[in-house]
């Protein structure tokens, strides 16, 4: 394991490199192309000099994809968020033992920036009914500390919808409130609704994510959306 993450270290530095040799060749042809078009100018050889600034076009193109390359490069890796359909399947069931609204937490091992759901922590609620939640705030804080205590972070915070179907899992106003707030607050952890017949959508404010949903009985909706379709217990 060490040796595959140095191995990447030194591919990632090489390629950098060779990004920035591209960067300089294509600034100094451009500049002996203006010198030369300016030349030709100077002579009146405008064909010449017109042909000269075809080729400057072209090296032009070059180094602005290489500055390109070189800006994606320095972005950071966005939040990945790595779960199977088995785990997706246990968290609608658990999120749906009866009619009025449940929550959880949801987290596991993080490798970078990359996030495992692993594991489902329960909540109390204060108040609930089959469209609303409020959590009890001393078993939220409970929940937190052990999740932190594990080496741990909060990854998801799911809950579920009534309703069927991908329309069903549309976070509502207070869904977007909340998740903005906490995001705003500096939380790395997105959203998850799930409805009783196994959708699931992945939610977010202003944190961009991936999702990898691995397994077998999944089916993507659409970029957020996925419909789980695994044997009943």
């Amino acid at each position: 394991m060490v040796t595959t993450v140095c191995q990447k270290q030194i591919d990632q530095a090489a390629f950098l490199l060779a990004i920035e040799s591209a960067q300089r060749m294509a600034k100094q042809k451009e500049q002996q192309i203006r010198d030369a078009i300016t030349e030709s100018l100077s002579l009146w050889q405008r064909s010449r000099a017109r042909s000269y600034f075809d080729l400057l076009e072209e090296w032009n193109q070059l180094h602005e994809c290489t500055h390109d390359m070189a800006r994606r490069f320095d972005e950071p890796a966005p939040l990945t968020i790595v779960v199977d359909s088995w785990f997706l399947h246990d968290l609608v069931v658990h999120l749906t033992p009866g009619a009025d609204e449940q929550i959880a937490y949801v987290t596991g091992p993080r490798i970078g920036q990359v996030r495992v759901l692993s594991r489902i922590c329960t909540l109390d609620t204060q108040r609930q009914s089959p469209i609303y939640a409020l959590g009890d705030a001393q078993s939220c804080s409970d929940a937190l500390i052990q999740i932190l205590d594990n080496g741990c972070l909060l990854h998801c915070m799911a809950h579920c919808h009534p309703g069927k179907g991908e329309r069903a899992t549309h976070p509502s106003s207070i869904d977007d409130q909340y998740m903005n707030t906490i995001q705003s607050a500096g939380a790395d952890a997105i959203g998850i609704i799930v409805t009783r017949d196994f959708f699931v959508r992945f939610f977010t404010s202003t944190k961009q994510f991936e999702v990898r949903v691995l397994g077998a009985g999944v089916k993507q909706i659409n970029e957020a959306v996925y419909k789980i379709d695994l044997p009943q217990d």
